[in-house]
């Protein structure tokens, strides 16, 4: 059962999106994970496994991930949500430890592209590079 709800005030308006009864619509909240006992596969064996907790303030996620059997994890990533749109908005700068994650393989940080699907409330994470497409589902 899928109910949308629309609330205007003024001229703003909010949408929630009811799934089995819990309200999708952005992922702030919510930890996505691939490769794990409580995710999906990640679809190879070279990034895996993969997790991302969204902060509750809307500005921030730590992400961990393998790559390659060597794990690193960035805590208080800056994160910004957009439509479908996910964006590391300090990525390219040498202190970012996601950025410097991705240039450790060779990748450069504009081949990660990260995308929110609200009605399937999962995240795909690309780096065409590295022949990565994985997609995180919440994980309990």
């Amino acid at each position: 059962v899928v109910v949308v709800v629309v609330a205007l005030l003024g001229c703003v308006a909010a949408r929630s999106v009811h799934v089995n009864n819990v309200i999708v619509g952005d992922p702030f909240s919510k930890t996505y994970c691939c490769g794990t006992s409580s995710g999906p596969d990640c679809g190879g064996p070279d990034w895996t496994p993969i997790t991302m907790v969204f902060g509750k303030a809307n500005t921030t996620v730590d992400v961990a991930l393998s790559i390659d059997g060597t794990a690193s994890k960035c805590t208080g990533e800056a994160v910004t949500v957009g439509g479908t749109a996910v964006a590391f908005p300090n990525l390219a700068n040498k202190t970012d430890c996601l950025g410097n994650v991705l240039r450790g393989t060779g990748a450069l940080t504009t081949d990660l592209e990260v995308k929110y699907d609200p009605t399937a409330d999962t995240i795909t994470v690309e780096v065409d590079s590295e022949g990565v497409n994985a997609v995180l589902k919440v994980c309990s």
